[in-house]
């Protein structure tokens, strides 16, 4: 997974782009993520093999956070209830303000 072409959020930073990589990259091999947009300030993963139990999907919950805190922050609702949306999601969106 590349961003070098990637003008949005995280252009400024290189390492960021390498970060973002290693976890899109681990996704990829936990969950079969696969990155199907990335726009200026988004990008959404279709997810062959989401979390099924409530346990895996809140470490996920927590992966997601901290990979893009914009996705949580403002929401209603606990870190358990974000975890509940994503048992059984084959689309994972993220974007950053």
């Amino acid at each position: 997974m590349v961003f070098g072409s990637w003008v949005g959020w995280s252009a400024r930073d290189r390492s960021l782009w390498r970060a973002m990589s290693a976890v899109l990259r681990s996704w990829e091999e936990r969950f079969g993520a696969l990155l199907i947009v990335l726009g200026f300030d988004e990008l959404q993963l279709s997810v062959a093999s989401a979390p099924t139990t409530p346990e895996r999907a809140q470490r996920t919950a927590a992966e997601h956070i901290s990979f893009c805190p914009d996705n949580f922050r403002g929401q209603p609702g606990s870190l358990r209830d974000f975890a509940g949306g994503l048992v059984g999601s084959q689309l994972w969106r993220f974007w950053w303000d």
